[in-house]
């Protein structure tokens, strides 16, 4: 694969100290989200650079390391938190509508497998056996947790609720992964049953939202007549002219009314094969979390980095299964 050393520039302005990267350089984005990282990582693995995901499993390895004996014998109730300051230590994550606490969101632990098992298959990363370890612990984790029924802020970030998008993405990660670990039948079989029992739906009360693009691809849980589904609805109800916004309703950077447009979403329709046209926008704005609502102005998110990630892979891989 041909190494884009634009998108590197750019993703290399938001490394973190502990190897990781900061979600944007805006003072209120300055943080790391784990689910952030292991997007921010997908482009490398693609390109082999041993060296950015050698430095990305040193910083996510020394978070799970801090909260290796609260992930199995803790108590019932711990969540690894999905946010941290440089320094390692949590940061919390508020709904942006009610300020409550929003760190619950399973599908960090999930995304995170995916990620180790796709190093691991293409022979990136020799893992050492306290990463193993680790690594056994985070499966077991989403099993005391009880995943496929346990409520959380998910992708969003917003009132806790029964999620296909985090239930989904956690069971994507036991699959890819148990080929090089232990994963216990049940949860493969109780991940599957609450999926199907799902549907096409996000959450009982909410569809379509994009958040289901991920679990078409590069989770690749759903089947085809879901898919075809959800991407005809979200298409239909959700893609706008500068990008793809969340949901119907959405609150989050709206203006007079309309919905915050995303500029990674609309990346990510077209990476599945989607018939859209990339607003020009994006790249000649930096690559901003999104656009106010029916505006050509970018949010101050900017860059964010999970959007740089989603271009350098539609440049990879326009239209195909990436990893």
């Amino acid at each position: 694969m041909v190494f884009s050393s634009s998108y590197h520039v750019i993703l290399n302005t938001l490394k973190s100290d502990n190897g990781l990267w900061f979600a944007s350089n805006n003072e209120n984005y300055k943080r790391v989200w784990l689910r952030d990282s292991a997007w921010m990582l997908m482009p490398y693995i693609l390109v082999d650079n041993h060296n950015e995901i050698k430095k990305a499993l040193y910083g996510f390895f020394g978070i799970i390391r801090q909260y290796k004996h609260k992930l199995i014998d803790g108590d019932a109730s711990f969540r690894l938190p999905p946010c941290y300051h440089r320094d390692n230590t949590p940061s919390v994550v508020h709904d942006y509508k009610t300020g409550y606490d929003a760190s619950r969101q399973n599908d960090v632990i999930g995304a995170w497998l995916w990620i180790i098992s796709k190093i691991w298959q293409r022979g990136l990363y020799s893992f050492s056996p306290e990463e193993l370890e680790l690594i056994q612990d985070m499966v077991m984790y989403l099993g005391k947790i009880k995943y496929w029924q346990d409520k959380d802020s998910g992708y969003w970030e917003e009132e806790s609720d029964v999620r296909a998008s985090s239930i989904g993405i956690c069971l994507s990660g036991l699959l890819s992964i148990e080929r090089y670990v232990v994963v216990p039948d049940f949860l493969i079989v109780e991940g599957d049953r609450a999926i199907r029992q799902l549907g096409h739906r996000e959450t009982p009360s909410r569809y379509p939202d994009a958040a289901q693009l991920s679990l078409i691809w590069p989770f690749a849980i759903y089947d085809t007549v879901t898919t075809n589904k959800v991407l005809s609805d979200i298409m239909l109800q959700l893609n706008r002219e500068h990008g793809c916004i969340r949901y119907l309703g959405d609150q989050y950077y709206s203006l007079y009314g309309r919905e915050m447009e995303w500029s990674l979403l609309q990346l990510q329709l077209s990476i599945i094969g989607c018939p859209v046209v990339i607003s020009e926008k994006i790249a000649n704005n930096n690559y901003p979390e999104g656009f106010y609502g029916g505006t050509a102005t970018a949010n101050p998110n900017t860059p964010l980095g999970w959007c740089v990630a989603m271009a350098w892979l539609h440049e990879l891989f326009i239209g195909n299964s990436l990893l």
